[in-house]
């Protein structure tokens, strides 16, 4: 009798056991997925944060230029096709750099636009 007693114990600690396992298993699940989203979230704000100070940086660097070309419409018409092209397909175009030691006019442009 006081066999089955011991057996019918060891076979109900086997079952908690089992049962403990697997809800720290959940827990553990319901806490990757919370880090996972939360870091999602933080990369996200990160990229957006970078692309801000991207296109700062580009805009100070443009107004630089006008001033360094005195031309305050520099690079207007192109301006405005790159915030269309952004705002409608979500991507940069990759530009060329020209080979020119001393650029002017339409390669000073490409130039410039390259480094975006």
């Amino acid at each position: 009798m006081l066999e089955d007693n011991t057996l019918l114990k060891s076979e109900s600690q086997k079952g908690w056991i089992l049962l403990e396992v697997m809800g720290s298993c959940l827990l553990l699940s319901v806490i990757l997925m919370a880090l996972q989203s939360q870091i999602r979230e933080q990369w996200s704000a990160v990229d957006s944060e970078f692309d801000r100070q991207r296109a700062h940086q580009k805009t100070s660097e443009l107004l630089i230029m006008r001033a360094m070309l005195q031309d305050q419409t520099w690079l207007i018409e192109a301006e405005v096709k790159a915030k269309e092209n952004f705002s409608d397909q979500g991507i940069n175009h990759d530009i060329s750099r020209p080979n020119c030691h001393r650029c002017s006019g339409v390669e000073l442009e490409q130039w410039f636009n390259s480094r975006y």
